[in-house]
């Protein structure tokens, strides 16, 4: 479980998950519910997602997988269905599929991991090493009628581990975003595990 605010948004979201793990961590069924209130308009809205994922390990990259992803996401009870098929290779790529049924439109988003490094160096004299550097890219298409609007993105995420003790289980990323739609977009996320 989890809780998210916003204060930015003046958003607040309580997530529930629970996953049921099969042959391995790879082939799942996963339920969630996300539980949002936005207050300036005090609107309540709840967004219940199921999916069952089928993956195997194909190579030496960590993301170079074959399999599927089906899922529903009920959106204060309008469907979305979709599914993400995952393709190997030099340059792993996940196609992802989706369709509204209460708004009519269609989603198709591919994104290709173009870089990983497996780096595992310290950053001196800070306690943390770098794990990992991800580039990848994207191109999503929103169908809408006869609309057709276009985006891409470019994520460079570094993956950070401390180096003291018992924390060295936890770790954190760093992304930074860019999109281009109609405009330029630039966002930067901060991530932290345990």
């Amino acid at each position: 479980a989890s809780f998210f605010i916003n204060e930015k948004r003046s958003l607040s979201e309580l997530t529930y998950t629970k996953e049921f793990f099969f042959k391995s961590s790879l082939n799942k069924l996963k339920l969630q519910d996300t539980l949002s209130f936005a207050t300036p308009s005090n609107k309540l809205s709840n967004s219940f997602y199921i999916s069952y994922k089928d993956l195997h390990f194909k190579g030496r990259s960590r993301y170079d997988y074959s399999g599927y992803n089906i899922y529903l996401n009920l959106y204060n009870l309008s469907p979305i269905v979709g599914t993400i098929v995952y393709i190997p290779g030099i340059f792993p790529t996940e196609v992802n599929l989706s369709y509204s049924v209460k708004s009519k439109y269609v989603s198709l988003t591919t994104t290709t991991h173009l870089l990983t490094f497996e780096v595992q160096k310290s950053l001196y004299p800070l306690p943390l090493y770098i794990t990992v550097i991800d580039l990848k890219g994207g191109v999503s298409s929103y169908i809408y009628k006869s609309n057709i609007i276009n985006s891409y993105s470019l994520n460079l995420s570094l993956t950070l581990a401390p180096t003291i003790g018992r924390i060295t289980k936890a770790y954190s990323k760093l992304e930074f975003i860019a999109t281009y739609g109609t405009k330029w977009n630039f966002s930067f996320n901060f991530s932290y595990y345990y």
